[in-house]
């Protein structure tokens, strides 16, 4: 993988990542789908057999409610306890029956076609109506007192159901009633329930004859033995069955109040179909949104590795030394932003270049310089002793002639020469400066008489305050030169003051001069916080450019003594300048 392209990674990638767990995730639930279609679908099914079945079973119940007068009539009682060759009684009995009991079940139950009432032994003592003509006796209903016995297909369908008449007093059996009904109210009840297009809806009672079809053509025909004790044992269900047409949905239910069976058969793909066509559609249209976000991932990751094939094409000639090159920023995207880097690292890089070059060319310039101080230390060692001869011998000559101011400045010269040429150490105490700077303000004296000199130092001994060679003398020049001499004010006041504090030693040199810029302060004391000494170097050519003595000064310490040491312009206004300088204490 490590030696691949992103391109190649990226399709393996996407081909593992998007379309093998699509495809897997696809079948499963395609598979997964169809089961619970077919499950919703058999559930329906069997839903609404149940309900129908719970329809058939109303209407029996009604009917045999409707029948219950003709079943405790004293007429009926008395017709069936006649003798058989009592034929007048007989006669008069069954027209009395026919007047009295016969109208009003047949106004209140049209759908019964015919009434008969059987003897014990199958002879019919009397009937009503249109009746099917079949003989059935006491044992046809397996010792049940109401039960639906079979169907007639000779002309109009009619259903057999068999009551059993029962002796008031003696509580023996003395007859069967025999209700025989028309099919159209079954019809009626089963047509409103609709399962498919050409589903097909049988009832059948529990010795298998098929009591009810919608195909006239099977009625009183029996169903195979092995569904009927299917239908039997599991009481209500569904199962799936194949002939020449295909596949269809068999659902049965057992009514535990009529013991018949209600079977629909539906095409499967009838009762599924809405449902099968629905997913079909939901499966194309998910596969044509994936193939759709997938060919946008794929031109977009195939866009995106030509940005960087492009950006990697325009390294290597920058590799190859060529930093003209420059990517298109055109985008506002991450990519966009990318090529934007790389513009700013190629152009980083043709500065720092340029720099170098520019740095090489200063450190020449810098050696050269070195040169040139040392060769101008060697002319000032020279001989410094003839130097310090030469200005005691003006001394004498000044003391002889009485000339003081002559010897005062003399002296004072040696005394600066001597502490600034002879110096081994670059580190010294602040009494040193001190002394070396009272010699320098005794000779700025004598060069103007107005000036007021006050060095107010507290009670620390300045021997124990660390400091560099040469820090004041500059400062103080500053205020001459800067302070009074460049406004063409005599300067006429200079005061050093001194403290301890709890960690370091501060020193204020202040003048009555004109002040700096407030610009020019700002730009110095944001120099003079800096802590990182690369920092320092960084803008130490910028500073020295604009102040050699206070930023050469300040950098010596902060480079000697470290952060917080160092000169901070306390103030600079048009009526003087207070400079602060932080100096460590000697803790040894």
């Amino acid at each position: 993988m490590g030696a691949m392209s992103i391109k190649t990674k990226l399709t393996i990638l996407i081909v593992l990542t998007v379309f093998v767990p699509f495809i897997l995730f696809g079948v499963i639930w395609y598979e997964q789908s169809t089961k619970v279609i077919e499950k919703n679908a058999t559930q329906s099914s069997v839903q609404i057999v149940g309900q129908l079945n719970h329809h058939l079973e109303y209407y029996f119940n009604d009917l045999e409610r409707n029948t219950l007068p003709i079943f405790t009539h004293p007429l009926i009682q008395q017709l069936l306890k006649a003798e058989t060759d009592d034929l007048y009684n007989r006669f008069y009995l069954r027209r009395q029956i026919k007047k009295e009991v016969i109208p009003s079940l047949l106004f209140s139950r049209p759908d019964i076609a015919g009434i008969a009432i059987v003897s014990n032994d199958g002879l019919n003592v009397t009937s009503y109506g249109s009746t099917s003509g079949n003989k059935y006796t006491v044992k046809d209903l397996q010792d049940e007192n109401y039960r639906i016995l079979g169907v007639s297909n000779s002309g109009e369908p009619i259903l057999t159901i068999a009551r059993k008449l029962i002796d008031k007093t003696s509580y023996q059996s003395t007859g069967l009633l025999l209700i025989d009904i028309k099919l159209n109210q079954l019809s009626k009840i089963i047509n409103d329930t609709q399962l498919g297009k050409t589903g097909m809806i049988s009832i059948v009672n529990s010795d298998g004859v098929i009591i009810y079809h919608q195909d006239k053509t099977k009625l009183g025909k029996k169903i195979s033995n092995a569904d009927l004790k299917q239908y039997l044992l599991d009481a209500d269900g569904s199962v799936i069955k194949t002939d020449a047409k295909g596949e269809k949905i068999v659902t049965f239910n057992l009514s535990p109040l009529t013991n018949l069976i209600t079977i629909a058969e539906v095409p499967k793909k009838e009762l599924m179909g809405e449902l099968l066509h629905l997913r079909n559609i939901a499966s194309i249209a998910i596969i044509f949104i994936t193939i759709f976000s997938l060919l946008i991932i794929v031109v977009f990751s195939f866009k995106l590795i030509k940005s960087l094939t492009s950006l990697q094409s325009k390294m290597k000639e920058v590799e190859m030394g060529n930093l003209q090159i420059r990517a298109d920023e055109g985008k506002k995207d991450e990519i966009g932003r990318l090529n934007s880097s790389f513009n700013t690292m190629v152009m980083e890089m043709e500065r720092l270049i340029e720099d170098v070059h520019k740095s090489e060319l200063k450190e020449k310039e810098i050696l050269l310089k070195q040169r040139e101080a040392v060769l101008q230390s060697m002319q000032f060692q020279v001989n410094p002793h003839f130097l310090y001869n030469t200005l005691e011998i003006i001394n004498s000559h000044a003391i002889v002639e009485g000339n003081m101011t002559i010897s005062r400045m003399s002296t004072a010269l040696a005394d600066i020469f001597r502490y600034a040429v002879e110096g081994h150490h670059y580190q010294v105490t602040l009494y040193q400066e001190m002394e070396n700077i009272k010699s320098f303000i005794e000779i700025q004296k004598e060069r103007y008489h107005y000036l007021k000199v006050e060095i107010v130092l507290d009670d620390t001994p300045i021997s124990k305050v660390n400091a560099i060679r040469l820090i004041l003398q500059p400062i103080v020049e500053n205020a001459f030169k800067h302070g009074y001499e460049a406004h063409k004010i005599k300067p006429d006041y200079l005061k050093i003051a001194g403290q301890q504090y709890e960690t370091y030693y501060l020193l204020e040199i202040t003048d009555k001069g004109k002040g700096m810029a407030f610009e020019s302060i700002s730009n110095f004391n944001h120099a003079f916080e800096l802590r990182d000494l690369e920092q320092m170097n960084t803008i130490n050519y910028e500073m020295l450019s604009k102040g050699i003595g206070l930023w050469n000064v300040h950098f010596r310490i902060r480079s000697s003594f470290g952060y917080p040491y160092g000169i901070y312009i306390k103030e600079s206004t048009q009526s003087g300048t207070i400079i602060q300088i932080k100096l460590p204490l000697n803790t040894n």
